[in-house]
């Protein structure tokens, strides 16, 4: 019995020294992501989505979609989705030169509005304003890169013109709040 009691304990050593390698120590606390009104630990990130929005997980081309009013045939959105930079780029190249191609392919007529460089909660970050035409109907979008550890979360804003300076205010509130485990 004494035999069997020792052999349980060394097995039992055995185990917790060796679960002890398959945890990461530098993992991220998630904990940062719980006073958050949405929040997504696959990708490692959070933030507050405005009030009233409509979640939208289905889209398998981002991560996640906040739907707001729709005017006309036109929804106030924002779209998140994530990326890495590559090796050596700096933030503004990787985003201005995915963003002209994205332009040039897929939209067609388009007027970049304003460029920026900013900082998101201690984060470095690119700011791209354009404004496209669909169907006679002019859309402004605003993306922000925000990178961190050569990773980027793409932040997307989009509206029809006439009301896109009313929903920015709401917009830069949930970027704001934006919290990235990485």
């Amino acid at each position: 019995m004494k035999k069997n009691f020792v052999i349980i304990v060394i097995a039992t050593l055995l185990i917790c020294v060796g679960l002890s390698g398959c945890f990461d120590d530098n993992r991220p606390d998630h904990s940062a992501l719980n006073n958050l009104g949405y929040s997504n630990t696959l990708y490692g990130f959070g933030l507050n989505p405005p009030d009233g929005w409509t979640v939208d997980e289905s889209n398998p081309d981002i991560i996640v979609a906040f739907k707001g009013p729709t005017f006309g045939n036109s929804t106030v959105n924002i779209a998140i989705a994530a990326g890495q930079l590559e090796t050596g780029a700096t933030l503004y190249d990787s985003a201005m030169g995915l963003m002209i191609q994205y332009l040039d392919t897929y939209l067609g007529e388009y007027t970049i509005n304003s460029v920026t460089n900013r900082t998101i909660n201690g984060m470095n970050a690119f700011e791209i304003i354009y404004t496209i035409t669909q169907n006679e109907v002019q859309v402004r979008q605003k993306q922000v890169w925000i990178e961190k550890n050569g990773k980027t979360l793409i932040l997307s804003y989009s509206a029809i013109l006439d009301v896109f300076d009313t929903y920015d205010t709401v917009f830069e509130e949930s970027l704001s709040s934006v919290v990235i485990l990485w």
